[in-house]
Formats: C-alpha cells, sequence, structure tokens
C-alpha cells in the first residue's frame, strides 16, 4: 500500500492540512490503494526536516507540505 504524507504548519491562517486529508479521504482508494500519514510543525522552518522524516521513517511515497 502506498502512502502519502501531509505536514502543516499550526500557525497558519487556514487549516489546509486537515483540508487535504478531506480531500484525500473521499478519493477513491483511500485505505486500500493508499494511506495518510499526517504532521503538524510549530513553524515552517519545520516543514522539510518533516517531510524527510516521513519519506525516510514512515515510508511515504510523496508528501504534500502546507
Amino acid at each position: 500500500m502506498n502512502r502519502i504524507g501531509v505536514v502543516d504548519t499550526m500557525f497558519a491562517r487556514y487549516d489546509m492540512g486537515s483540508e487535504a486529508l478531506d480531500e484525500l479521504g473521499s478519493c477513491e482508494g483511500y485505505g486500500t490503494l493508499f494511506d495518510v500519514a499526517y504532521r503538524t510543525v510549530p513553524g515552517f522552518k519545520d516543514l522539510g526536516v518533516e517531510c524527510k522524516r516521513l519519506i525516510e521513517n514512515e515510508g511515504c511515497s510523496i508528501v504534500v507540505a502546507l
């Protein structure tokens, strides 16, 4: 099963991470073809580090940084 990572910051004006999760959850294949790993980081400087962690440690095929 493929894994998609979603990383957002907690200081964003709009909760784009939840919006991305809702959209991915409504896609065909959710739960059977792909799964979603979701993380929230304190600031935008931490986005890259968390994306790298999701790829290397969690086995994500692709990561969306918001």
